[in-house]
């Protein structure tokens, strides 16, 4: 927008507002202050996103029941990963909301719009343990039954045996988990703050809980090369996650690494379409952009299309879950016969087969 006059001035006390002045140049007021009580804030209008009218889709995990809700309990990131940007968006000092006030949209959820699975959505879940682990208790005092995961990650360094006891037994069944890299050096190099000497205990422990894992890993960090990048894939493929995923390195606006691959380039002469986490963009030493994105191909190759991993993948397409996707796909539109419903599942099953084994991206 652009402002004049006496409108001009009122716009400049308005925290948080960009605008143009009357000669065009571009207004930056200062920050709006972060909202300390989160609790202060009314839920979602859940009535003008009905859970039922969209389908949420996992990032790796096939949901156990529909419809889902994800929700988010808290705000803030207090790390500084040089690749996210999460703290520009909400800010370093993370809040939370009460256990209470999250227990009360999850209710809600529940008994007025029938969701009958959560995806906790939070960049730091986990971070305060004691509030997770009310959480958990009172999503089992309360007898909620719900199934829940973390399809966005949780910090694998904030996983107590004691904390995952209490997330299973409350219906947690699947969490995401940050890696990035299985070279430290990358890792601190990109602040990261993480020791992977921790990740094979926390496994075990996942898998002592019954709490399926799921690891994220990025191909072409900022100081990564051929030879990291194979140590990365390496550290998954010996790791016991039940899925992965490798990203191809994105620079996010506002990130240090965006601001640091930005360099003299100008923001109208980037190709944003590329910025999808399978392109890639950033430079490696050694090796071409296509060549990234071959290998990105290759790793999830190399982990899938294991028997074992491809038989628990292909196991988890459970009957009931492929019948909820085509009753709320078609619910409401058409109706199929039996017949055309039982076919579709079995050509579903056998499709799925056979994509990953031509997988190519």
């Amino acid at each position: 927008m652009v402002a004049a006059g006496r409108e001009q001035k009122n716009l400049k006390k308005i925290d948080g507002l960009v605008y143009k002045d009357k000669s065009g140049r571009v207004i930056v007021n200062r920050p709006r202050g972060l909202i300390e009580n989160l609790d202060s804030l009314p839920f979602p209008a859940w009535d003008l996103i009905p859970p039922r009218a969209y389908r949420i889709v996992p990032i790796l995990e096939p949901a156990k029941a529909f419809p889902v809700a994800p929700i988010i309990t808290s705000r803030g990131c207090p790390y500084n990963c040089s690749f996210c940007a999460s703290n520009v968006t909400w800010g370093r000092r993370i809040r939370f909301r009460s256990p209470q006030n999250v227990l009360r949209e999850i209710e809600l959820l529940k008994n007025e719009f029938g969701v009958r699975e959560i995806h906790f959505a939070d960049d730091n879940f986990t971070m305060d343990i004691a509030r997770a682990e009310k959480i958990c208790d009172l999503l089992i005092s309360k007898k909620i039954g719900l199934p829940w995961q973390c399809p966005n990650g949780v910090r694998i360094d904030r996983l107590t045996l004691p904390l995952l006891k209490k997330m299973k037994a409350s219906g947690c069944y699947a969490v995401g988990l940050g890696i990035e890299s299985g070279n430290q050096q990358i890792l601190d190099k990109n602040h990261k703050n993480l020791d992977l000497k921790i990740v094979p205990a926390v496994l075990n422990n996942l898998k002592k809980v019954g709490i399926e894992s799921y690891g994220f890993f990025i191909l072409g960090l900022p100081g990564d090369s051929p030879k990291t990048m194979k140590e990365t894939i390496d550290f998954a493929l010996r790791s016991s996650f039940d899925r992965v995923w490798f990203n191809i390195f994105t620079p996010y606006p506002g990130s240090t690494s965006f601001k640091d691959w930005l360099g003299k380039r100008k923001l109208s002469e980037i190709d944003w379409d590329k910025h999808d986490c399978s392109t890639a963009v950033f430079k490696i030493k050694g090796m071409t952009l296509n060549e990234i994105e071959v290998l990105q191909t290759q790793a999830l190759k190399k982990f899938y299309l294991r028997p074992k991993i491809l038989w628990s993948l292909v196991s988890s397409l459970r009957f009931r879950e492929i019948i909820t996707f085509l009753m709320s796909r078609f619910f409401g539109k058409t109706v199929k016969p039996l017949s055309q419903v039982v076919h579709r599942i079995i050509r579903k099953r056998k499709n799925y087969v056979r994509n990953l084994w031509n997988f190519q991206s």
